[in-house]
């Protein structure tokens, strides 16, 4: 719901829900595989194959050796990309701050843990 809402705010910088799930998962966990991304982001690997060829082309992600496994891929941000998020990361708080407004703390609280208990049950596509 926050991203349909939001997404058409940060099309502005260029960024796609997708996208936008990729740069948040990598913002939190550094570096990143595409098959981490794609269990993190409830994504098809065929969505996130694109995902990525399309942040790399944007110039948002560099794709690199493991360099303890040369069979795999690690994916992170670029100094771009940190700015985008950071753009776009304001944009989605703020319509976040605005939905929770009339919310109290506790109310904001069991919402969050709620939301935690729901995101462990989803099963990755």
């Amino acid at each position: 719901m926050l991203s349909q809402t939001t997404s058409p705010r940060y099309k502005h910088h260029g960024v796609s829900s997708p996208e936008w799930r990729v740069l948040a998962i990598l913002c939190e966990y550094g570096v990143a595989s595409s098959k981490f991304l794609r269990e993190h982001s409830a994504m098809s690997k065929t969505r996130i194959n694109r995902t990525i060829e399309s942040l790399i082309d944007s110039g948002c992600i560099i794709r690199q050796l493991d360099s303890s496994d040369k069979r795999k891929n690690v994916i992170s941000l670029t100094a771009k990309g940190k700015t985008v998020f950071k753009k776009v990361g304001k944009i989605a708080h703020e319509t976040q701050e605005e939905w929770l407004e009339s919310f109290s703390k506790d109310e904001i609280e069991t919402l969050h843990q709620l939301l935690d208990k729901l995101e462990k049950n989803i099963p990755t596509l």
